[in-house]
């Protein structure tokens, strides 16, 4: 076993200590780095991942509610293809939404009633639509679609945030009903797909023969 001098122990262990302090040096600056990015990172706030459609509907469905009862007015619009009598099809229309002015319906949470007849175990799927879209979809007139004007009367809701009216957005809503094997098929003749121009006014219908319809109070 070799047996070290003095002086060349001495020198050992200087260098024992100046390895510790550049180690301890290194240490606290990595050390100080990670903690800043970990503060900056805590304090940076990421916004919630929304689809422009679903933040639409919710400020929509903020202003508006479309539960209530309602008066079916008048037919204010009429699809260019649609004919009292037959369909494109052929087959014979089931009903004429035009039969049923004058009728309530009300729209509540698990049940919708129209007229003296009321639907239980339903769903209602919330969407929105553009007027363009709605009158696109819809193949009217374009006779009737003045309803849509700022001079029709009618105030549509946000329609003023808006420098091309078709771009406003309406609340577009379909009530569903749940399947049930114990039931019969449910037939309700007009009703289930409706879109808000207001709080207070609605159309009913999404073609054929369009109903006005005004908030019951």
């Amino acid at each position: 076993m070799a047996i070290l001098r003095k002086s060349e122990r001495s020198k050992m262990f200087k260098s024992l200590i100046v390895s510790l302090m550049i180690l301890l040096i290194l240490g606290n600056t990595k050390c100080s780095e990670s903690s800043k990015n970990n503060i900056i990172t805590e304090n940076i706030e990421h916004p919630p991942s929304v689809s422009s459609t679903d933040e639409s509907n919710r400020d929509l469905s903020n202003t508006m509610s479309f539960k209530g009862k309602w008066f079916l007015d008048k037919v204010v619009l009429r699809s260019r293809m649609y004919s009292d009598d037959l369909p494109k099809n052929g087959e014979v229309h089931p009903t004429d939404p035009e039969d049923y002015l004058g009728y309530e319906i009300e729209y509540s949470t698990g049940f919708m009633r129209f007229g003296n007849e009321v639907f239980y175990n339903i769903e209602y799927d919330i969407s929105s639509i553009t007027i363009a879209e709605y009158i696109s979809d819809g193949q009217f007139y374009t006779i009737g679609t003045d309803i849509f004007s700022r001079d029709s009367g009618i105030k549509i809701d946000r329609m003023d945030e808006y420098e091309h009216l078709g771009e406003v957005p309406l609340i577009y809503f379909q009530v569903e009903f749940k399947e049930d094997p114990y039931l019969e098929t449910i037939c309700v003749p007009i009703g289930t797909q409706c879109v808000m121009l207001n709080n207070d006014t609605m159309l009913v219908g999404m073609w054929g023969k369009i109903i006005l319809a005004h908030r019951i109070v």
